[in-house]
């Protein structure tokens, strides 16, 4: 039997990324192993760039590696947000006000990311985080794409996060969105 994990090649990683072990962590999602997949050159690419260190994005702080040094995770920046994603923020009560802000949010995120020619690869509305301050954070730079929000062939582009961003867009009612 093969333990679970990954062997990546060195040029991948960060020197900076510091490694766990397994029994040194909580794990606080639902689907751990979905994590596994995520883009670690998107990550790399974040952490050499000269984005804002502020920047409401989650951001790679270390690898789960196993007695065998085999990557079996990845632990990201923790937002607080009780499970809340743009997709079940927007209820017809919400204020125009807060609506227009976690669109401004999340587009003034995104320029400086394709700025340093990071994607993110799968934008949509439940990779959008809004935190317990009511900030929207943009998370998920593993890539891929969701059928309404990028065509597949933009997928991992930054014209399909521009494409998906579009759609963000119009998820938000568009009479507060000129």
């Amino acid at each position: 039997m093969v333990a679970p994990g990954l062997e990546l090649d060195d040029p991948v990683f960060s020197p900076a990324w510091p490694s766990f072990l397994p029994t040194e962590i909580e794990i606080c999602i639902t689907n751990p192993e979905d994590a596994i997949f995520a883009s670690l050159k998107n990550y790399k690419r974040i952490m050499e760039s000269n984005l804002d260190p502020n920047a409401r994005i989650c951001r790679l702080l270390g690898l789960v590696k196993d007695d065998e040094n085999q990557v079996i995770g990845l632990l990201l920046t923790y937002v607080e947000c009780d499970f809340v994603t743009l997709t079940c923020a927007v209820e017809p009560e919400t204020p125009a006000y807060i609506k227009q802000k976690w669109v401004d949010q999340v587009t003034s995120t995104l320029t400086p990311l394709h700025k340093a020619g990071i994607v993110w690869g799968d934008a949509k509305t439940d990779n959008i985080l809004i935190d317990k301050n009511g900030e929207a954070w943009i998370i998920d730079f593993g890539g891929g794409y969701t059928r309404g929000f990028v065509e597949r062939e933009k997928a991992g582009t930054i014209e399909g996060d521009l494409q998906g961003l579009e759609m963000i867009v119009k998820y938000v009612p568009s009479e507060i969105v000129e």
